[in-house]
């Protein structure tokens, strides 16, 4: 299990309300992203900061494009 879908599903086991959970999904996406691109070495983890990548999977995606 990935660190985001195990934060996601911590997230909808809560018995908080429909959008207290969506914003709770949100901020740990955003975690994950941005402990993703944290961990980038050289240039590339500015360079998709710096584009705005809206989540994980795009990141990865530029990263492996990158190192290829």
């Amino acid at each position: 299990m990935t660190l985001k879908k195990a934060l996601v599903s911590l997230a909808k086991s809560s018995e908080q309300g429909i959008l207290l959970r969506s914003e709770k999904i949100k901020w740990y996406e955003d975690m994950a992203l941005n402990a993703f691109v944290s961990a980038l070495k050289g240039p590339i983890g500015v360079i998709i900061r710096i584009m705005g990548v809206p989540n994980i999977a795009k990141a990865y995606e530029i990263d492996c494009r990158e190192e290829n």
